[in-house]
């Protein structure tokens, strides 16, 4: 496992973007040699830090899912593309980031992929695209809402599917895990989930079942739709006051759904893996 992880994660762009910027300092008339000198002292250490610690995550993960998980084989990644294709773009991108969260979503891309849990696969880059898109604060919201998350409304007019709902952001806002927020900020990564489509509102029209921790099962009709479900709602600043008819919904949406599962950990280590 150790020769073809090596090989997987050998240096890609970030180490053409090292060879531009040296050529690009060396042409300059004065002082280009220190200028060359100077990136290789402060700025060269970081990247092959950011790899070789990329490399230890990656490897520490295979080598627990090759140990834990029955019918993963470890030998055969080398030989499926997918999966390859998936840690060479996820490799790229974990050298541009020092943010834990977006490199802990990247390692669980890549474990997911390695087990064979993935979405279609026309999406693997779409979702890869979004990990360097978001902020971890979009991430974060994005595990919230796949738990759903009631809220009230009352007194404003149901907005377009494009649009983010009034109340929302206050909403969301004085929810414990996002009280220290600017709400400007959390306005905008809001508004961005709405029109990446990664979450949609419902309107509770009653609730079936209601659990020991306050969580709820809840038919649901869809804003300006027809279409009725069935949701699990497990947050909300006050979730007994909006356990009811009329208050909302918002859910991940079915591919916002998937790009959770996609950057979530992969299948607890002692459960069954796909065989890949």
């Amino acid at each position: 496992m150790s020769s073809a992880s090596d090989d997987a994660l050998d240096p890609s762009l970030a180490d053409h973007g090292h060879a531009v910027i040296r050529s690009l300092l060396s042409a300059i008339p004065m002082g280009g040699g220190a200028a060359v000198e100077f990136f290789n002292v402060l700025v060269t250490p970081p990247i092959e830090r950011r790899r070789r610690e990329w490399m230890e995550r990656v490897a520490k993960m295979i080598h627990g899912l090759n140990e834990k998980v029955e019918l993963f084989d470890a030998s055969r990644l080398g030989h499926n593309e997918r999966f390859v294709s998936t840690l060479l773009s996820a490799t790229s991108l974990a050298a541009k980031t020092h943010k834990h969260e977006k490199l802990e979503a990247l390692q669980n891309a890549v474990g997911n992929a390695a087990c064979g849990v993935q979405p279609d696969e026309e999406l693997d880059e779409i979702f890869l695209n979004y990990i360097e898109r978001f902020t971890p604060l979009h991430l974060r919201l994005l595990k919230i809402f796949n738990e759903g998350f009631v809220w009230s409304n009352d007194g404003y007019p149901q907005p377009g599917d494009l649009e983010l709902p009034p109340m929302l952001v206050p909403s969301v806002g004085s929810y414990e895990p996002f009280r220290e927020l600017d709400r400007s900020v959390l306005s905008v990564i809001l508004r961005e989930l709405v029109q990446f489509g990664m979450i949609q509102h419902w309107v509770i029209k009653k609730v079936t079942r209601t659990l020991p921790d306050d969580s709820v099962y809840c038919e649901v009709n869809q804003w300006r739709a027809r279409s009725s479900s069935e949701l699990y709602v497990q947050h909300g600043v006050d979730k007994a006051a909006h356990q009811k008819s009329g208050a909302y919904v918002t859910k991940t949406t079915h591919n916002g759904g998937n790009f959770v599962r996609f950057v979530t950990a992969p299948i607890h280590l002692n459960a069954k893996a796909q065989s890949v």
